[in-house]
């Protein structure tokens, strides 16, 4: 038995609604040709939010298993349908639920406003020369609940202290929900953690600018009748997207999960009670749990989510210089440069209560945290950044002679320092309260860095009107008329980041979000020694034997082969801690360290007591004592590793062809048929090593296929398609 019945979201619902209102004015003096514009473009939307609205209910076989015997073990499907038995005997007309959870439901409408104005002016200012100057403006607002059903959790301040960290926080509602009664439960939690509840009048609860002028400028020079050089430049702005979910619809009240209470523990000789006996049955719904104030009142570590109360408005500079020159009258030739710089760009800090430093294994962490009684969620901010600099170079020919054919080349380099809020690329900085995001500048997941493309069409020379067979009859119906197309395209491979593989007995840093290798040397080079292995916390499970592309532990002799992509020994495991909490986790750590630390809170709210260092759960003090922690990006950088995407991955190619031909019926009506053969010389593509230090298992080999598109095949394949156009 799994699971069974709705699922966990439903009932989901989702919509949107968006209205333009646009215009544009054109007037020309002289040589002057001026535009203007404005553009309106309200909207909303509307979704549910909730993670188990109807409930989740567990049967876990305690009900018809032999306690305490060492009898059968019992089943959680048996458990459903069996009858439950009553504390003094007897059974009830029910079933044997275990336990259950559940979450709020709340149904959120979200308006945003936009706002945008530009004017432009085209100037012919000799017979040579053009230019173009434009000013755009641009309003945004963030998103607004109508309802005011949302809040806003703000990370103020925090540092650690021998009794742990200590900060504060803020949790920020709309003015509109001043007198809204909130659980004892909650407001415990709150005060706890020194979360302050404040109220503003600013309903989207982050302040925005307004300012946001974006300049644009272009010109063109005909140098002679055959060359032309161009120039262009521009800000751009991007707005505030939610980007895929929004940090302050996570926060309590509104979204809340909970658990009904634990059950006591099944001794020999005694009846195991269900929920029942506390009126928690999957017919009658969670009645003891609900009277007895429900999800708010039971809510353990509730979910925080925060959007930067200051935000910036994320914008790109583009800018382009490139010269085309006409080869033949239907041929022309361009050279150019492509640049772009991204700044303030959206991006998913880790979250607003992690940890404020790293320590060894074992140990809870929530005493290292800004509000150790709550679970941080997600963080958006407004503080990214990428830059993007390629030559181009393009080759078109027109359409003439039932020929035409364009090939770009285009040389590139793309870095950010972003995640991406949708799962791609890199999902989760290191650690953000440690290593400032500047410090995770990297390549881009999509810096392919050379890319090249010819596509070709031409028209076969057969049938009325062309070379051959240019007279109307059963022959040129057959084989006149046909055309053909073919693209090959080929390109360097995508970058991926080099994992860890920690030997026995160690972790990473127990606080650390992501970890990485680090980059000591050229990952391409045949001519390394594996990395000092002098201390166990630094150890790579590398051996110094000879160079091998088929012995395991050992360096590539040669690499970019299926056997050996990249060379492992040039990169080196970052620092790592003894994954249980002992005398030996804390002498390895001690040499850099930057304090100790012991924690302790007994039960607040829901939530059970936390303890770290010299503290057990009951408040008691143990053997261990204070342990050691590291904070600050100096000591804690050696604990994480290299930027992402230090390597990257193979290249590919593809030769893709086609052949169509129109048929026609009657008047304008006619039969496209096509035949598409899509890899026609069956090239495989390989996908990028699963890529970390340990080597033994041949991680740096090439063993698997790569994805050129979603929903296709690798190999060859052919498609027979037509279409009736009438």
């Amino acid at each position: 038995w799994t699971a069974f019945g709705a699922h966990g979201n439903d009932p989901a619902h989702e919509g949107m609604n968006t209205y333009q209102i646009m215009d544009n004015v054109t007037k020309v003096i002289g040589n002057h040709s001026l535009k203007m514009g404005i553009e309106i473009n309200p909207g909303r939307w509307y979704s549910t939010n909730a993670s188990t609205p109807r409930g989740a209910y567990t049967y876990n076989g305690s009900y018809t298993s032999v306690t305490g015997l060492g009898g059968p073990s019992g089943n959680s499907g048996a458990d459903f349908l069996a009858l439950g038995t009553l504390a003094g005997g007897g059974y009830t007309n029910t079933d044997n639920m275990n336990g259950a959870s559940i979450s709020t439901f709340t149904y959120t409408h979200f308006v945003e406003q936009y706002f945008a104005g530009y004017m432009q002016d085209d100037w012919k200012a000799t017979h040579r020369l053009t230019l173009n100057f434009g000013l755009r403006y641009e309003y945004f607002t963030p998103k607004r609940e109508q309802a005011n059903q949302l809040a806003n959790f703000v990370w103020e301040n925090g540092q650690v202290t021998p009794n742990g960290a200590v900060g504060a926080s803020q949790l920020v509602f709309p003015a509109a929900d001043i007198g809204q009664k909130l659980d004892p439960n909650l407001v415990a939690l709150l005060n706890a953690d020194n979360v302050q509840i404040t109220y503003t009048s600013n309903p989207y609860l982050s302040s925005f600018p307004k300012a946001n002028w974006s300049p644009r400028i272009g010109a063109a020079y005909q140098i002679n009748d055959k060359t032309v050089a161009r120039l262009g430049a521009g800000v751009f702005m991007g707005g505030f997207e939610p980007g895929g979910g929004a940090a302050n619809i996570l926060n309590p009240p509104f979204v809340m999960n909970a658990s009904v209470p634990a059950l006591p523990t099944c001794t020999e000789g005694n009846y195991c009670e269900s929920q029942y006996a506390f009126n928690n049955t999957l017919e009658g719904g969670l009645g003891g749990f609900q009277a007895s104030g429900g999800i708010e009142h039971y809510a353990t570590f509730p979910a925080i989510g925060e959007e930067d109360p200051v935000m910036h408005m994320p914008y790109t500079i583009n800018y382009n210089l490139s010269v085309q020159r006409a080869i033949t009258p239907t041929m022309t030739a361009t050279a150019g440069y492509v640049g772009s710089l991204g700044r303030h760009l959206v991006t998913g800090i880790n979250n607003p209560d992690m940890p404020l430093a790293i320590t060894i294994g074992g140990q809870q962490l929530n005493g290292l945290t800004p509000a150790p009684h709550f679970s941080g969620q997600f963080w958006m901010s407004w503080t990214g950044a990428s830059s993007y600099d390629a030559l181009q170079a393009t080759v078109q020919k027109h359409y003439g002679n039932g020929l035409s054919f364009l090939g770009t080349y285009t040389w590139g380099h793309a870095f950010d320092d972003t995640t991406d809020l949708l799962g791609g690329d890199i999902n989760s900085y290191k650690q953000a309260a440690l290593i400032p995001i500047i410090h995770e500048w990297g390549q881009s997941g999509y810096d392919i860095r050379q890319r090249a493309v010819i596509n070709v069409d031409y028209d076969l020379p057969f049938g009325v009107g062309k070379q051959f067979v240019n007279h109307p009859g059963i022959l040129d119906e057959i084989i006149g008329g046909w055309k053909t197309d073919m693209e090959w395209w080929a390109q360097t491979g995508e970058p991926f980041t080099v994992g860890i593989s920690r030997i026995s007995g160690w972790q990473n840093a127990n606080g650390g979000l992501a970890n990485s290798a680090i980059k000591i040397a050229n990952p391409y080079s045949n001519h390394l020694t594996a990395p000092n292995q002098s201390n166990a916390i630094t150890a790579s499970g590398m051996t110094t034997a000879a160079a091998s592309n088929t012995a395991a532990n050992v360096c590539a002799a040669q690499t970019r082969t299926r056997a050996r992509w990249y060379n492992p020994c040039a990169f080196a495991d970052p620092l790592g801690v003894v994954n249980t909490s002992n005398a030996a986790a804390i002498a390895a750590l001690a040499p850099y360290a930057t304090g100790s630390f012991s924690y302790y809170s007994p039960a607040v709210g829901a939530d059970n007591a936390l303890a770290d260092g010299a503290y057990n759960s009951n408040g008691t003090t143990n053997s261990l004592g204070p342990v050691p922690y590291v904070t600050g990006y100096a000591a804690a950088a050696p604990f994480f590793g290299t930027p992402k995407n230090s390597v990257s991955g193979p290249g590919n190619w593809r030769l893709n062809a086609s052949l169509f031909k129109d048929f026609r019926i009657w008047r304008e009506q006619y039969l496209e048929f096509r035949a598409d053969a899509f890899n026609v010389l069956n090239h495989p593509s390989f996908g990028n090593p699963s890529g970390n230090t340990d080597i033994g298992s041949n991680v740096v080999q090439l063993t698997g296929t790569g994805s050129n598109q979603s929903n296709t095949i690798d190999a060859r394949f052919f498609q027979l398609s037509g279409s009736y156009h009438f």
